[in-house]
């Protein structure tokens, strides 16, 4: 496939993709949330000087940014994006059995102006730092091969008046109408809260949380810490999963075992599983579960939070390629804006482009793919896409609006014609 041919196809997928964001808004914010994807994906990056020198519009870069600044400012406009993001990726969502939740934060090491900053944690240099905090919200299917970026948001606690727990059951609400009702939600030890867990417990939800170790839970009536009890699990189960090394892959085997338990006397009944890796540590995880035997429960657990790294990943891959830390803008609302459109845009990249994936790879002019391998298109291919995406639109501009209207005849014949 030519590469004019391919950028025409990816335009037609972002101006299908950007259609549907139509809903509450204007003709000229639709226009800006097209351009904004558009610019983005080109780009590779976040900071507005460059997505307007992708549009390569007839205008000076000055006019261009000035206007994308003044839609970036509106207020409340980063819900109305962050809402459209999920009604257009409803569908995947819906097939979705993993809703995955990490907090995450951008860094600004240098900056001074910027509204709103705050003090976070830097997970990366593991050092306390300045900037501003997100938190993302993931969809996987039972296999891991369909991952759906749903929702993240950009926030401040010196801006912001709700707590970092009201933060995470807020996007797991966003996200709640959208996926199956049996889902179950996904946290690392960070969610390991009394008012997560209480909360999710008080509307039925299904979850896998992994523990610290210092809570305290009932089993057969006695009140223990997890870390205790987690001494008195006999490891019943094996679980096997292959991981590419070097090239091949290598077999890893997991031992495993489950109790059940309550948070309170007379509470819900819970699952405690611990899972050890042989010569390395363990893990104890809290699960509310559908499921009718501790087996089913370690089971479940353990596919369940092995697709949690997917969240890493997407993190890492993101401020990799698209330099998400490099964000600069003055405006507290106007972040939270580009953090909105920048999750829209790889939300698209996550989940529109299956179609063209191979081509794009494969291409021999992108040169993407050293070796034709068949293990080069299979697992975490996001790069490789979003440079291949980047390499291909940086030779085109932006189509203006295509109007892609339904086909409503199918069903008619014109028998009546000679």
């Amino acid at each position: 496939m030519e590469i004019t041919e391919l950028s025409g196809q990816i335009q037609v997928k972002i101006h299908q993709y950007s259609n549907k964001f139509q809903l509450g808004l204007s003709k000229p914010e639709t226009k800006f949330i097209r351009q904004m994807l558009f610019g983005i994906l080109k780009s590779g990056s976040v900071q507005l000087s460059r997505i307007g020198r992708g549009l390569s519009e007839p205008i000076t870069l000055k006019k261009t940014t000035e206007r994308l600044g003044h839609h970036l400012g509106k207020a409340k406009l980063w819900e109305q994006i962050s809402a459209l993001t999920l009604q257009a990726q409803r569908y995947y969502l819906r097939r979705c059995r993993y809703v995955i939740c990490d907090i995450s934060d951008i860094r600004k090491t240098y900056a001074r102006k910027m509204e709103g900053m705050c003090g976070i944690r830097d997970g990366s240099a593991h050092e306390l730092g300045h900037g501003y905090w997100l938190c993302h919200v993931l969809g996987v299917d039972e296999g891991g091969n369909l991952i759906v970026p749903a929702y993240s948001e950009l926030y401040s606690m010196d801006k912001e008046t709700l707590s970092e727990n009201d933060q995470i059951l807020r996007a797991f609400g966003a996200v709640g109408p959208y996926v199956p009702k049996d889902a179950i939600h996904v946290m690392d030890r960070g969610g390991d809260r009394w008012r997560l867990l209480s909360a999710l417990l008080s509307e039925d939800k299904h979850f896998i949380i992994r523990q610290r170790g210092d809570r305290h839970i009932y089993y057969r009536g006695q009140k223990l810490l997890v870390r205790d009890l987690g001494e008195q699990i006999r490891l019943r189960y094996r679980f096997d999963v292959y991981r590419r090394r070097r090239s091949r892959l290598v077999r890893v085997s997991y031992r495993a075992g489950a109790v059940p338990v309550r948070l309170r006397v007379g509470g819900k009944r819970l699952y405690l599983v611990l899972v050890v890796e042989p010569g390395k540590g363990s893990c104890w995880f809290l699960s509310h579960l559908d499921v009718g035997s501790c087996e089913a429960a370690a089971r479940e657990v353990f596919e369940g939070y092995g697709h949690r790294w997917k969240i890493e990943e997407l993190i890492r891959q993101t401020k990799m390629d698209y330099d998400l830390e490099s964000i600069c803008l003055q405006r507290y609302g106007a972040l939270k804006t580009m953090n909105a459109l920048f999750w829209a845009a790889v939300s698209f990249l996550y989940t529109r482009l299956e179609s063209l994936s191979t081509d794009l790879l494969l291409h021999p002019l992108l040169s993407i793919v050293k070796k034709n391998r068949l293990r080069e298109l299979c697992g975490f291919i996001y790069y490789k896409l979003a440079l291949g995406v980047k390499l291909i639109l940086a030779r085109s501009r932006l189509y203006r609006e295509l109007i892609c209207p339904r086909q409503t005849d199918q069903l008619a014949f014109d028998f009546g014609d000679p």
